[in-house]
């Protein structure tokens, strides 16, 4: 298991996006899980001690980050984990989540990670 406090997940279905952001991150101190689907973010959230934060994209193939959403806040052991959505996409975006565009600002995102991570 990681260290929660300093563990950041990212949900996205471009390999290179995670591997730069994982990159990135790792870079400044965090541990990165990834997953390329909301259905193996799912699975790796059963598996890693409640993380301080999750980066979700919204288009994904099999489970898209609305339905990954949709799910997290169902269940009470992961409802409380902040939530960012990374998108390019212009379809309705969730109320109830912040914005990270795409592509992601790394002083933007890692701004992000500081404050929910502390």
């Amino acid at each position: 298991m990681t260290d929660c406090g300093k563990t950041v997940v990212v949900i996205d279905d471009e390999e290179d996006v995670r591997d730069m952001l994982r990159f990135f991150l790792e870079s400044e101190g965090y541990t990165v899980e990834v997953a390329s689907d909301g259905v193996e973010g799912l699975a790796l959230l059963g598996r890693v001690t409640h993380p301080c934060f999750i980066l979700l994209d919204l288009l994904m193939p099999n489970m898209d980050g609305y339905e990954f959403r949709r799910r997290q806040v169902a269940d009470p052991s992961l409802a409380d984990i902040p939530v960012f959505v990374s998108t390019s996409a212009t379809e309705k975006l969730p109320a109830d989540l912040p914005l990270i565009p795409k592509p992601v600002d790394p002083d933007v995102l890692l701004q992000a990670v500081k404050h929910a991570c502390g």
